[in-house]
């Protein structure tokens, strides 16, 4: 069942022609307010163990979601799996902020002025026009490769003999520590587990602490913590309700 779920969402995401309306008719909706930028990491289990304990696999609609959320706040979304090694380098999106589009000016007063204040306006406009369409092709051409990168590694997993947990709360805690002092606010940061969080990896006995601030979600069907209950989560059962959250929480700023 596992097989063929990876199968589906490998074909989907490597027909990625027809992809680019549902990530990108946001023009009209690009958010001109200051916000932090979200940064957002999904680490997938692919250990036997998930499959007893109701871990879904992540789909193309859900990438696209948490996608979309970075064409409209900017930000980052890195992908990674939980295997028997969870050292793997992370597959990573970066999408800049947008061109902020003119606001519309003023029809009171001197006619005269005001005729000068629209014609600097659509002077402005044409210039947004400009830079939008090349940032939208940069964004575009970035989150194929990005979709690509997924479909195949998901097309050919890995196949591992234990879980390592610690190993990947420690890839998650060197993603969040890095340096964003290029993004002009500070990003608020998110990590969506999809896994039953047990951890049987005799390499790896202990985690370290944990130097990052970041809100950590846990997605399975059983409820199952594992060994993440030393960790503070918000547990989901449904892989989309989560994704949901880290929309509605990067919509408001929080």
């Amino acid at each position: 069942m596992k097989k063929y779920v990876i199968t589906m969402f490998c074909i989907c995401l490597l027909s990625i022609g027809g992809c680019d309306q549902n990530l990108n008719d946001n023009k009209a909706s690009v958010n001109t307010a200051p916000s932090p930028p979200p940064r957002i990491l999904v680490l997938q289990d692919l250990t036997g163990s998930a499959n007893w304990t109701g871990t879904p696999i992540i789909g193309q609609d859900d990438l696209k979601a948490l996608i979309g959320l970075l064409y409209r706040r900017s930000g980052e979304i890195a992908f990674g799996f939980i295997t028997d090694k969870s050292n793997r380098p992370l597959i990573r999106l970066q999408i800049d902020p947008p061109p902020v589009k003119p606001e519309a000016p003023s029809t009171e007063g001197n006619p005269l002025k005001a005729a000068d204040r629209f014609n600097e306006f659509n002077r402005q406009m044409k210039v947004y026009e400009s830079d939008y369409a090349v940032w939208k092709v940069a964004s575009d051409e970035k989150t194929r490769k990005f979709l690509a990168t997924v479909a195949s590694v998901l097309a050919s997993p890995p196949k591992p003999r234990s879980t390592d947990i610690w190993g990947a709360v420690a890839r998650l805690d060197l993603f969040f520590s890095e340096d964003t002092i290029f993004w002009k606010q500070t990003p608020v940061n998110y990590a969506c587990l999809i896994t039953d969080g047990l951890h049987n990896n005799s390499r790896r006995k202990a985690r370290a602490p944990m130097q990052s601030k970041v809100k950590l979600l846990l997605v399975n069907a059983t409820g199952s913590v594992g060994d993440l209950e030393q960790l503070e989560t918000s547990r989901f059962e449904s892989l989309g309700a989560a994704i949901n959250s880290i929309i509605y929480d990067a919509e408001r700023g929080r």
